[in-house]
């Protein structure tokens, strides 16, 4: 039973991540809003000044939520238990997905910043 679990593990960790290659890209009708949205910037550097074993599985995405651009923190860690928050263009949170806000309601997701 273990070595399935493993087997399965593994599997969910190589797979459970799309492979975006497009990570920079317009958000919030800018160019490059990881450089140019300020407080998204700052929450960037903060990560990178940060780094640990999983900040690998963490990236933030541009995404559409009731009509209007929002930037999602997400990860595909396989053993994180983690809450994911959306916020605006400005840096405010809308909200928890499965919290407030249903995931079935993010569409349209693009990576933008991938650790």
């Amino acid at each position: 039973m273990k070595k399935h679990l493993c087997i399965l593990l593994v599997f969910l960790t190589l797979f459970s991540c799309a492979d975006n290659d497009d990570v920079r890209g317009d958000a919030c009708g800018i160019d490059n809003p990881t450089e140019n949205l300020t407080w998204l910037k700052n929450e960037i550097n903060q990560r990178g000044a940060n780094p640990s074993y999983i900040s690998k599985y963490f990236y933030i995405a541009q995404a559409t939520y009731n009509s209007q651009t929002v930037l999602v923190y997400e990860n595909c860690c396989p053993t994180c238990n983690t809450v994911v928050i959306v916020y605006d263009c400005e840096g405010n949170s809308l909200g928890q997905i499965n919290v407030n806000i249903d995931r079935d309601e993010i569409k349209n997701a693009k990576i933008i910043y991938q650790a």
